[in-house]
Formats: C-alpha cells, sequence, structure tokens
C-alpha cells in the first residue's frame, strides 16, 4: 500500500489485528494518515493516545496532523414523477418515433 490510513477510535489499539497492522506499517516506514472522528470515536484523541496507544506506537502521532472525520447528512433524491412507467421525455420521443 502506498498510504496505510488509520481510523484512531476508542478500542483500536485494543484489537490484535490492528495492532499487527499499525506495527508493521511502522516497521516498513509506510506513511500513515491518522483520522479521527470527535463525534463517533468512542473518546478523545487524547484519551485514545494516553489510555489505550502501547509506548512503542506513541510515535505515530508526533509531528503528524490528524484528519478530523466530519459527518454529513446526505438527503436522499426523490424520484422522478413517472408516466405510465416511462420519464417524461422518453414517453415524447417514442411517441415521435413512430408518427
Amino acid at each position: 500500500s502506498q498510504v496505510i490510513t488509520i481510523f484512531v477510535s476508542k478500542g483500536y489499539f485494543g484489537s490484535k489485528n490492528c495492532l499487527r497492522e499499525a506495527r508493521t506499517a511502522v516497521q516498513k516506514t509506510k506513511p500513515l494518515a491518522l483520522v479521527h472522528d470527535p463525534v463517533r470515536g468512542g473518546a478523545t484523541l487524547e484519551a485514545i493516545k494516553e489510555d489505550e496507544c502501547p509506548m512503542e506506537l506513541q510515535g505515530i502521532f508526533n509531528g503528524r496532523k490528524i484528519i478530523e472525520w466530519h459527518r454529513i447528512k446526505v438527503s436522499t433524491p426523490r424520484p422522478m414523477p413517472r408516466r405510465n412507467h416511462l420519464p417524461v421525455a422518453l414517453c415524447d420521443s417514442v411517441l415521435a418515433a413512430h408518427q
């Protein structure tokens, strides 16, 4: 991988697989992108770093800008009104072709 993205959240550093991923990325000097969701991350970034992150991985936070994850509400588009189950433009073009 060109860049390893780590979503820093409560419990990440408690996961055996996540720790293996982070340790391997550090060992292979892969570029890291750290992402934290302040709303659904489960804890503050500082608490995760201090309480959960092993000492040998604390360096991943040094000199690195943490990307803050922002959630936005996306509205669902409304369906187009239909005429006889076909869009209006299609109905008109089919009628014109058969005249």
